[in-house]
């Protein structure tokens, strides 16, 4: 059995989205290579979860991260590292799995990622420091990898030679089959989910709700917040100050609920303020999974895989501070056939799960 090894710095946490990502991206591995360990170093506790023809085996607390890793070098035939702040200890790592024979894949999750982290830090001073340290390293980093894999957030950037653009993507398990079918057209029902940031810019759809009841619409529109953040702290304020009805704050979901969730679902957003991350490509998870529940998506910027069926069920804003016709949007919305959704999503079940990207990953198709 041949056996890789994925490195990040994501905490061990099923709730989180992050790490069901990187999870599923190690599991997949597994299923391809045979067998699979994800070393985890966030700050405080350091893991290891063992995964073995797709299925995870076992998980345990490891104390010596990086002697642990160099253990599992031996037969080792793929490291695949997820970006991490560049240390002396990793430097040392990635020129031992490059002499150990193993071929090196290096994950940048949002490239460019600069100007996200200067502006979403609270520590603008520590984060420029970090920053620093990640450009220092970067000429050894990029001399070492095989591949460097990015999901790219802004059509302007360079790709260079070694770069392998992919989409976000989803475990075909989190998908719930259903029958895509027309709601009431009286009532819509938005959903946004995640760990909200400024950048999802869901302040310019609050405001552009208000607008919209201010003007005497009646079609109902409820906006269904689920997720957990400082960010959503401000939006249930926004929501309390300025007297905007219709909008359910749900707390966070499981997976299964989610499943279940969506399908009552008209309408899904993304990203409604890119420019606030120096972004024109919505790369958020959200995105996809609405994509594979077949939701149309509101977005301010264009999706990673761009495709004429995608085309046909994004609703695009203006990728600024505006506010926007709520009324409009719903008049698109409306003209979106069932069958264009079925094969949007058709097409994300195929192309944007974790299963599919990562063999191409793998063989550089």
């Amino acid at each position: 059995m041949s056996k890789a090894i994925f490195l990040c710095d994501v905490p061990v946490d099923l709730k989180e989205g992050i790490y069901k990502k990187v999870r599923e991206q190690a599991r997949v591995i597994s299923s391809i290579v045979g067998s699979c360990i994800l070393f985890s170093k966030p700050k405080g506790q350091n893991m290891a979860v063992y995964f073995a023809n797709g299925e995870e085996i076992r998980q345990n607390e490891v104390e010596d991260f990086y002697g642990s890793v160099e253990k599992e070098l031996k037969d080792c035939k793929i490291a695949y590292i997820r970006h991490m702040l560049p240390s002396p200890s990793q430097l040392k790592l990635i020129h031992k799995i490059k002499s150990s024979g193993c071929r090196l894949f290096y994950e940048v999750p949002t490239y460019p990622y600069f100007g996200e982290q200067i502006k979403e830090s609270p520590h603008k001073l520590r984060t420029a420091i970090r920053i620093a340290v990640d450009i220092a390293a970067w000429p050894y980093l990029y001399s070492k990898i095989d591949r460097l894999v990015v999901i790219r957030s802004n059509k302007k950037v360079k790709i260079f030679k070694k770069m392998f653009l992919i989409s976000n993507g989803i475990a075909e398990s989190n998908i719930k089959p259903f029958d895509l079918t027309c709601h009431d057209k009286n009532v819509v029902n938005i959903v946004i989910v995640g760990t909200l940031y400024a950048y999802h810019g869901i302040d310019r759809l609050l405001y552009s709700l208000k607008n919209y009841y201010k003007k005497g619409n009646k079609k109902q529109v409820i906006l269904h917040i689920v997720g957990a953040s400082s960010e959503i702290d401000n939006l249930k304020k926004t929501v309390s100050e300025e007297n905007i009805p219709n909008v359910i704050f749900h707390g966070t979901m499981t997976t299964e609920e989610l499943m279940d969730f969506y399908p009552q679902m008209d309408l899904g957003v993304g990203c409604l303020a890119l420019y606030r991350r120096n972004a024109d490509v919505d790369t958020t998870l959200k995105v996809v999974e609405y994509l594979c529940y077949g939701l149309p998506v509101l977005t301010s910027g264009s999706f990673p895989l761009e495709t004429e069926r995608f085309a046909k069920v994004r609703l695009k804003v203006r990728n600024n501070n505006d506010i926007f016709s709520v009324k409009k949007i719903i008049g698109k919305l409306n003209s979106i056939r069932i069958e264009d959704r079925k094969e949007a999503q058709k097409t994300a079940l195929s192309e944007l799960t974790w299963s599919g990207i990562i063999r191409k990953i793998l063989s550089g198709t």
